[in-house]
């Protein structure tokens, strides 16, 4: 394991740096620093988690549309739109070309999410919709439902 990866057991044993500054703010910068601490530990699990899922898929042909969208949903929360975009569109094809609608509905919706696409996020529910898979719709629903109305030219 690298010296930077935290490993489970030390989480509780790990303690924010301590400060000299005294007052209403120190209870608030020992929370702040337990809650970067564990952000960072999560951060260390999830991408120790989708090292092993990149093995399996490796092996196993099945995995990879997943794969490609767990992959794309991570690099857009880092903000790197145009990785995540590829891998969304990768997620896509390898889904299509392995017969895996769910899969392939999933991925489009990420990338209609990603893209504030109001087409692609009604093509995926309707998708999602007619596969019964009603908490995913309902998901390209809300999604949906947060882009903004644009008003039409009289």
């Amino acid at each position: 394991m690298p010296e930077s990866t935290i490993a489970v057991g030390q989480l509780d044993t790990l303690s924010p740096p301590t400060s000299k500054l005294e007052g209403p703010w120190s209870r608030d910068m020992a929370f702040l620093g337990n809650n970067l601490l564990f952000a960072a530990f999560t951060f260390t699990v999830l991408l120790e988690s989708l090292d092993h899922f990149a093995r399996f898929a490796d092996q196993h042909g099945a995995p990879q549309p997943r794969l490609y969208m767990y992959q794309g949903m991570l690099r857009a929360n880092l903000g790197k739109t145009r990785e995540a975009t590829d891998l969304f569109r990768q997620s896509i094809a390898a889904a299509k070309a392995r017969h895996m609608p769910y899969d392939a509905a999933l991925a489009t919706r990420e990338l209609a999410k990603l893209e504030k696409s109001r087409v692609g996020l009604v093509n995926a529910q309707a998708e999602l919709s007619n596969l019964g898979a009603v908490v995913d719709a309902a998901n390209a629903r809300e999604a949906i439902s947060k882009l903004p109305v644009k008003k039409q030219k009289k």
